[in-house]
């Protein structure tokens, strides 16, 4: 359960969306790709870049194929169509006809979700998936970069090999979620001070946290000048990831 580790011979062994650390006196130090040395060990961490506290998304709706029944696709449904769940999320409902008895308007399931839907590859960024229902959804290599997944319900999604640089995770449920580089660390960037979490402790900016300490920590413990919402927001992100990992 410790980071990756490579050996470094030449720059096309460097993935992207990844840094690259050393430890030097106790602190984790992310050494710029041209400032690596040859034949020197470095730890290799994937980036999830954290944003502001209020950031801006643009209001690309996810779009959906829904299969749909003949009575449906005739009576109410020919074009696309904008579903409303339960939650509160919206998408962009495509109907398609499979020659199906009955579909999920049959049986008044259209607005429960996305559970467990195919999302493998998907060009997802910029999408508006606040809110949304994704648990079991199969989202692996899917570019969620920018994505607002603003409480979004990923319970047990398959995520791994996912782009989620610059996605809002904020209160978003990622138990039991696959991530496939959720034992190796993790770097995350665009914030006011860079983020590392490993399997042990997290340092935010220069400070060297447990992940009970962070807990503990709060905005009138900062020496540094801070705006407190953007501290409370960096810090649920922080434990939304942390949960994550230990899921």
């Amino acid at each position: 359960m410790k980071p990756h580790k490579i050996k470094y011979e030449n720059p096309k062994q460097l993935k992207e969306n990844h840094v690259y650390c050393e430890y030097l006196n106790g602190v984790v130090q992310v050494i710029p790709n041209d400032k690596l040395e040859k034949g020197k060990e470095y730890s290799e961490l994937p980036i999830v870049a954290g944003g502001s506290s209020s950031p801006n998304f643009s209001a690309k709706l996810l779009r959906v194929n829904i299969p749909l029944c003949e009575k449906h696709l005739r009576s109410e449904h020919k074009t696309e169509f904008v579903v409303e769940t339960c939650s509160g999320f919206k998408f962009i409902a495509i109907p398609i006809a499979r020659g199906i008895e009955q579909c999920r308007e049959c049986n008044s399931e259209l607005f429960l979700g996305l559970q467990g839907i195919y999302l493998s590859h998907a060009d997802l960024s910029y999408a508006d998936l606040s809110y949304a229902n994704l648990s079991y959804a199969n989202l692996r290599s899917a570019d969620l970069s920018s994505a607002n997944l603003r409480s979004a319900d990923l319970r047990s999604a398959d995520l791994s090999y996912a782009d989620l640089r610059s996605a809002d995770l904020s209160s978003a449920d990622l138990r039991s979620a696959d991530l496939n580089e959720k034992y190796k660390g993790l770097f995350v960037g665009g914030t006011k001070y860079s983020i590392v979490i490993l399997i042990d402790f997290v340092q935010w900016g220069c400070r060297k946290m447990t992940f009970d300490e962070l807990r503990k920590f709060n905005f009138s413990d900062c020496k540094e000048v801070w705006d407190e919402k953007e501290f409370n927001y960096n810090k649920q992100m922080i434990l939304n990831l942390i949960d994550f990992y230990r899921s």
